[in-house]
């Protein structure tokens, strides 16, 4: 058996297919939304880790849910690592995909986290106003974090723009402690 390629072999691999296929933005997105589906979805985690439920019950449940839903490429390469390792390097393997996909068209890969899902509004003026400071095109995940109580962040690279209510208190909380 031949050794399991990398996140980022398989990123690069998975990018490869979505633009033969034109899907290289759409897959993307995809993704994206379906990694931080997974991994929020209490009730898939426990059915995807239940050893009484077969490999071949996982893959089709899997693929019912993906059918119609994300670009073929994308349900192929998910089943396929379903089927070879499982999905706990999916968020890896996307991260990486990101960062391919951003060098591809020659962008800054960032993440943004926020407490609520952001307008595409939002995101698109964020997005312009860090690849104005930055001077280049920045490419942006969005990440949707609960957790938070409030807020933005914004990762770009190792510049962390941390504009939420925790960290905040954090600070706050630091100030008093000192005092």
């Amino acid at each position: 058996m031949p050794a399991p390629l990398d996140n980022e072999a398989l990123a690069r691999g998975l990018l490869a297919l979505a633009d033969a296929a034109g899907a290289g933005t759409l897959v993307e997105r995809e993704l994206g939304e379906l990694a931080e589906w997974l991994s929020r979805n209490e009730e898939w985690r426990r059915f995807a880790a239940d050893p009484a439920v077969q490999p071949r019950g996982k893959a089709e449940a899997l693929d019912r849910l993906l059918r119609e839903r994300v670009h073929p490429v994308l349900r192929h390469t998910v089943l396929t690592l379903l089927e070879l390792e499982g999905l706990d390097r999916l968020p890896g393997v996307t991260k990486a995909y990101f960062a391919a996909r951003a060098a591809q068209v020659g962008a800054a890969d960032g993440e943004l986290v926020a407490s609520v899902e952001p307008t595409p509004e939002q995101v698109a003026a964020i997005r312009a106003e860090a690849s104005r400071l930055l001077g280049r095109p920045v490419s942006l995940r969005v990440r949707v974090d609960a957790r938070l109580l409030g807020g933005l962040r914004l990762q770009v690279g190792d510049i962390v723009i941390d504009d939420t209510i925790d960290s905040r208190l954090e600070a706050y909380r630091r100030q008093l402690a000192s005092a």
